[in-house]
This record gives C-alpha cells, structure tokens and sequence, in this order.
C-alpha cells in the first residue's frame, strides 16, 4: 500500500487545477498557465492510457503540483492530507506538550493555506496539546477571524516590514532575523542569566 501525504483537495486539471493554482504562487502568468495545464492534460492522457487507469479527476490529483496524479496513476496510492500524516510520522503531538509556542510558516498565508496547509494542521495539533501557535510568511492574506478559527494566534509577515517584492525576496534571512527576535520578545518567558 503507497500513501501519498498531499492535498487530497487539488484537482489536477483547470477550474483550480494544480497549474492554475500553484503556477502564480511562483510567479507565471495567464499564458504560461494555459500552457502548464494543456501540457498536464497531455501528460494525463498519455498515462492514463499506460496505466489503464482514469485518475485526473480524484482528490489530490493535482496535489504537489501534479505529482499526486503520479503517485495515482503509477502507483494506484491514496492521497492522505500531508500535514497530518507528517505530524503523525513526526510524533508531534507529544513534543508540542512540551513547548512554550509553535512557529509554523508558509511563504503565504492565505485562504488556500485554510483547505489543509501545513500552517492550519501544525496550528490545530499544537491547540489540541495547549500550546499558542504564531505563523511566519511572506505574505499574509487571512483576517483575524479566519486566523482565529484556524487556532493561530498571530502572523508575522514579511511584507510588514518590507513591502517591496524583489528586496523582500533578496533580504529574505535578515527580514527573518528581525521578526524572530519580535516572536521573541512577543511570546517567551524572558531568559534568566545565571548569576555570577
């Protein structure tokens, strides 16, 4: 039995297919979409006919931007939600007892993340062991509700403290360093120095 850890939700072709969806989060544009999605559809015939299975259409398809057809196609998998079969694997629940906060982050954070993104699965298991969870992104695109509902507490966002793209892109580990520093200050008990 292969179990593939994606987004069950993804389908793989147009009408928020895995090029439609994924491709403008890495930056293509209304034509290179076209293209990605004429070319997984010729991809998706060519194996369905290999395979002599009919897979394009099943949740998770699309998952990981078309390898979750793969995984179906050629290996008759099932697709599992990702964050939870990682947490499970990982044993993340008992080490989230211990924590005082989790981090969790996503490049953006945003209404796509709320349909079973690594953020929201990290974030629901930290509340389930009552531990406060912060999200770190590029950009956020939730409201207050919306994170509310998803147990993150706060999200601290690149974009807050760099707006422009391209130097937000470049200066991406310094931008990390100063908004580590504010979960810091933020969230954790302050660090006692032995006395000498």
């Amino acid at each position: 039995e292969v179990v593939a850890a994606g987004d069950p939700a993804d389908p793989l072709l147009i009408g928020g297919g895995a090029a439609a969806v994924l491709a403008p989060r890495a930056g293509a544009g209304l034509d290179e979409i076209r293209v990605l999605d004429a070319r997984l559809r010729r991809w998706a015939d060519l194996a369905e006919a290999a395979t002599r299975r009919t897979v394009r259409d099943l949740p998770g398809a699309g998952a990981a931007g078309g390898a979750g057809f793969a995984a179906l196609a050629f290996l008759g998998a099932t697709i599992e939600p990702g964050p939870g079969v990682l947490l499970d694997v990982l044993g993340f629940a008992d080490r989230a007892r211990d924590a005082h906060l989790v981090v969790t982050g996503e490049g953006v954070l945003d209404t796509r993340s709320l349909r079973g993104g690594a953020p929201i699965g990290v974030a629901r298991a930290a509340a389930r062991a009552g531990v406060p969870v912060v999200a770190v992104a590029g950009r956020r695109g939730l409201t207050g509700e919306q994170l509310r509902k998803a147990r993150i507490q706060a999200v601290y966002a690149l974009e807050d403290i760099e707006p422009d793209t391209g130097r937000r892109v470049r200066r991406a580990g310094p931008l990390l360093e100063q908004l580590t520093v504010a979960i810091a200050d933020e969230w954790l008990p302050p660090v006692r120095r032995p006395e000498n």
